[in-house]
């Protein structure tokens, strides 16, 4: 099953945009070649009238036809690209569309959906889903003290914030430290500037340690720089909460990971938005093994962030995803969906980075908070399994007594 996947995935990208974008890139080459002809015969008529003008008429006429030349064979050529994109991609779309509303399960609640994903025995619960949402937006502009965060800033007798960053000055991580019930939270950012994008293109498969765990390259690199900053800030807590998007998202399941290996005892949670493939089935072994099943995967139906990192490559994903699309809430069928790769496809050459919204991490806070406003108004019990089962809470959050992070 998972070679007729692959080939699935490969045909997908190899077949039809890859020959798609070689047939359009051959057509303006085609293109250019005639017109470096036609300027090279202008130029030669320009040389020979240059006998009886003045050689400034002569070079103007040579610089008109190459200038009219160039805008001819670059509107063609573009126009051909886009035209061709859009058609291609539709049609991919609307068969990942079919194929999405028949792989997983619709379910009533995002309670029912962590659930159905991570196990009867999974300690994360909505209220955790939508605090990490939040916070998981507001790194990306903390500086500015966005909402998901500034409670924690407005109280600095019972929180202590760390932060980390790579090599430029924006927060690339941060620690939210609870003095009272010792709990931690940590956060990374996903992809905003530059040196994030090299991050996400290093997608060399790289030891984690000793072991046969195996990890993006790029993606280790960057929890790395931020790590030897945030971990000191954990020395303290009892237990730890787990999240980011996008970068960040794949960054958490590597600290994780490393966290635990240091910190057997602390027990872990992970949630996650529209992360991408991480490392190799040890590595997704090792992070079921650390959060001891307490791990949540959120994504949107057409983000085509989480199918990166191919699985012919050796990335997987380690838990099925809780799926927002369509209005609807539905838990994948298996980790890695073959679906995916067809949206993949279709969202990357149809309208190229417009078609980025569903991956913005406002779109997944506004998609879970929604979720958890309605499953209170169904009169959901959102506490009820974890309140039976005598957990602690470990994070109040400020303000909103009905609202806990553990």
């Amino acid at each position: 099953m998972a070679d007729n996947k692959d080939n699935n995935i490969f045909n997908q990208l190899t077949n039809q945009v890859p020959a798609f974008a070689f047939n359009t890139i051959n057509g303006i080459a085609r293109e250019g070649q005639k017109a470096v002809k036609n300027v090279a015969k202008e130029g030669e008529r320009a040389a020979n009238a240059a006998l009886n003008t003045s050689p400034a008429q002569a070079a103007m006429t040579t610089g008109t036809t190459v200038v009219a030349t160039a805008n001819a064979t670059i509107h063609t050529g573009l126009k051909t690209a886009v035209v061709k994109a859009g058609e291609v991609g539709t049609t991919i779309e609307q068969n990942a569309d079919k194929q999405h509303s028949t792989t997983g399960t619709y379910v009533g609640s995002m309670e029912e959906a962590i659930k159905k994903s991570s196990g009867d025995n999974c300690t994360v619960c909505v209220e955790d889903v939508v605090v990490t949402a939040k916070l998981s937006e507001a790194i990306y502009d903390m500086d500015k003290a966005p909402e998901g965060i500034q409670p924690y800033l407005d109280n600095p007798e019972r929180y202590i914030i760390t932060k980390a960053n790579t090599n430029d000055d924006k927060v690339d991580g941060v620690v939210i430290f609870d003095k009272t019930t010792q709990h931690a939270h940590v956060v990374f950012k996903g992809t905003k500037t530059p040196g994030d994008f090299m991050h996400d293109a290093d997608a060399r498969m790289v030891p984690l340690g000793d072991g046969p765990e195996k990890v993006h390259a790029g993606f280790k690199d960057y929890t790395d720089k931020l790590w030897p900053t945030l971990a000191p800030a954990l020395k303290d807590a009892k237990s730890v909460t787990f999240s980011g998007h996008s970068l960040g998202g794949a960054a958490t399941q590597i600290a994780t990971v490393k966290f635990k290996k240091d910190n057997p005892d602390i027990p872990a949670k992970l949630v996650t938005f529209g992360a991408p493939r991480a490392g190799n089935a040890a590595f997704g072994t090792a992070l079921s093994e650390a959060t001891g099943g307490n791990s949540v995967r959120v994504v949107s139906h057409k983000d085509l962030v989480p199918d990166t990192g191919l699985t012919s490559m050796g990335f997987v994903h380690h838990v099925p995803p809780i799926i927002f699309g369509n209005g609807k809430i539905k838990v994948g069928s298996q980790p890695d969906m073959p679906d995916q790769a067809d949206r993949m496809s279709a969202l990357l050459i149809t309208n190229g980075l417009t078609k980025f919204g569903p991956h913005m991490p406002d779109n997944y806070r506004k998609s879970v908070e929604m979720q958890a406003t309605l499953d209170k108004s169904k009169n959901v019990p959102l506490l009820d399994r974890d309140l039976k089962a005598g957990l602690p809470a470990a994070v109040d959050i400020p303000n909103q007594p009905q609202s806990q992070l553990r």
